[in-house]
């Protein structure tokens, strides 16, 4: 209830039957000053309507709150007060200026239009056109409620709930404090000065990142957020960007500082060195970049570097500095990569299976900030130690083969260098390499399985292939065909031979000699020969044509051999 004074009197005040000072509802007292002035109309029930101007000065009695205005009406009847011009509102909760403000004493409730501007005691503001606030009132309300509506705008800082209220200066000064987030949405709903609800086009911005989705919940207290319907998050770190997208995504902080995003449900996150899809993802940062990430669902997880594809039931990525340095990849693991298309052409794709696959990287070497100039000519050899099935390339020789390929530039700035590649338990990989014959458009491959099979990568080429316990292999060479390929001699040595002839002729016209003779015709056939005598039965039969020295020729069958082109059907 209001009790309005006449300008003689300091002030007045008056309160309901059994309402004690300081709780409950407001009892407003009027501060007298030198310019205000105050009509009142009474009421046939004996209540007033009041009117004041000159300015407004007035306190909710032992509550602690200022209200400061222009000008401002006084309903008694109906316990509302309505403040107008330069509206200020002070408690230890929240400091509130605005326009226009209406003020339901019973209800604690404050309703402020225009140019609103809110400041919490840890200075987490609130700005937007119109704005609902809900103060505590014991017995009815234990904590403070602000709803506000028209795209306001939060800067929502992470301090001490403890500290002392900023004055409204300081708070706009404030509001680009690095500790700070700012949240932008239709609706924005505060519980506290903690719990935040945004609704309807949210936008958060960090200093270490940019977030957007239809709704979104903050806990300032513990540091904890959840985005809902298509979220996105993009980190803002412009050496180490990086975006991450789901069905829900859930954000962790520590000490002002952003810790770990998780995507559940379709998660999608994709950095400059990899690109991770699963059910649910769980990034974890350090200094505002990715230092880790996992993945798992029943959809299984997949990651894609630069130069190749891993997929698994869940996948470990360890990134320090955001630069890949091991994946690891568990149950059913499977690895693909593209061979060097220098030597090679290919439109498959190397591969690796195991339970268990982990990939290391060089995120260290200066081949993962620099350009490669050249590549390793050197091919890949194969080693078998502790096997039982023999040796997995069948053939050292062909193994330990050396290459030279002409150098060729390769742009690895931003993708650190594989160094070794390794698959446990039932391991089994098939990669391809150069060919002997460089002629050849087929590729040579090389399979082979075991229990732990170790791939070593030199230059990002296959260098040394290591197969453990029960190794077994199969090295394979493109088929040539031969009888072309002499086909394809001899006509060109018949081309040649007749320019050369050609040439002797030509020259030998132009010196006046006659001209050589055409080749003689060949001689014909000599008589048959008369049947020669009968054996004598009584001598030793002769001994069998010795067989032809040298390997087969392509195209004969050797008893007891498979060609290579069957094998590679």
């Amino acid at each position: 209830m209001l009790i309005l004074v006449s300008v003689s009197a300091r002030s007045a005040s008056a309160q309901r039957p059994g309402q004690q000072p300081g709780t409950g509802a407001c009892i407003l007292d009027l501060e007298e000053t030198p310019t205000n002035h105050i009509s009142s109309i009474r009421l046939p029930n004996g209540l007033y309507n009041s009117y004041i101007g000159g300015g407004v000065v007035a306190h909710c009695r032992g509550q602690g709150n200022t209200i400061k205005a222009d000008s401002a009406e006084h309903y008694d009847e109906t316990n509302l007060l309505y403040l107008i011009g330069h509206v200020h509102y002070t408690e230890p909760r929240i400091k509130v200026d605005s326009d226009h403000m209406t003020y339901y004493q019973l209800e604690g409730r404050l309703i402020s239009e225009g140019h609103v501007f809110a400041v919490m005691p840890t200075g987490t503001t609130m700005r937007g056109p119109w704005a609902e606030y809900l103060r505590v009132i014991p017995g009815l309300r234990s904590v403070s409620h602000m709803t506000a509506t028209g795209r306001p705008h939060l800067h929502l800082a992470q301090g001490d709930t403890t500290a002392p209220p900023l004055d409204t200066a300081r708070a706009r000064s404030d509001s680009t404090s690095a500790d700070t987030a700012g949240i932008d949405a239709n609706r924005i709903v505060m519980e506290g000065d903690s719990m935040v609800y945004a609704a309807g086009q949210v936008i958060i911005l960090r200093s270490d990142l940019k977030a957007t989705s239809d709704s979104a919940t903050f806990d300032n207290g513990t540091g904890f957020a959840r985005l809902l319907r298509t979220p996105l998050i993009e980190g803002t770190e412009s050496r180490h960007p990086f975006t991450l997208r789901g069905s829900v995504i859930d954000i962790y902080s520590s000490n002002h500082q952003l810790q770990r995003v998780v995507a559940k449900q379709n998660g999608d996150a994709v950095s400059q060195d990899l690109h991770l899809t699963s059910d649910t993802i769980d990034l974890r940062l350090t200094d505002k970049q990715l230092s880790r990430a996992y993945a798992w669902g029943p959809a299984r997880a997949h990651a894609t570097t630069p130069e190749r594809d891993i997929l698994a039931d869940s996948l470990d990525v360890i990134m320090p500095g955001q630069l890949v340095r091991e994946v690891r990849a568990i149950r059913k693991a499977y690895a693909t990569s593209v061979p060097d298309t220098i030597k090679i052409k290919s439109k498959d794709r190397d591969w690796m299976k195991g339970d268990t696959i982990l990939a290391q990287f060089d995120s260290t070497s200066n081949s993962a900030q620099a350009s490669s100039g050249t590549q390793s000519a050197a091919a890949p050899h194969t080693s078998n130690r502790g096997g039982r099935g023999g040796s997995a390339a069948d053939s050292s020789a062909v193994a330990q083969r050396q290459q030279s390929a002409p150098p060729a530039p390769r742009d690895t700035s931003a993708e650190p260098a594989i160094k070794t590649l390794t698959a446990f338990t039932d391991a089994r990989a098939l990669y391809q390499l150069p060919p002997k014959d460089r002629h050849s458009t087929k590729p040579a491959l090389n399979y082979v399985r075991g229990r732990v099979i170790t791939i070593d990568f030199e230059n990002r080429q296959v260098h040394t292939v290591t197969v453990l316990d029960s190794a077994a292999g199969l090295y394979l060479e493109p088929a040539t065909d031969s009888a072309a390929a002499d086909s394809a001699r001899a006509a060109r040595k018949a081309a040649g031979d007749s320019a050369r002839a050609a040439k002797r002729r030509a020259k030998a016209r132009k010196k006046g000699a006659p001209a050589p003779a055409p080749a003689s015709p060949p001689a014909a056939p000599a008589a048959p020969a008369a049947p020669a005598a009968p054996a004598d039965s009584s001598a030793p039969p002769s001994a069998p044509a010795p067989p032809p020295s040298g390997p087969p020729s392509t195209g004969e069958t050797v008893p007891g051999a498979v060609s290579t082109r069957d094998r590679l059907q």
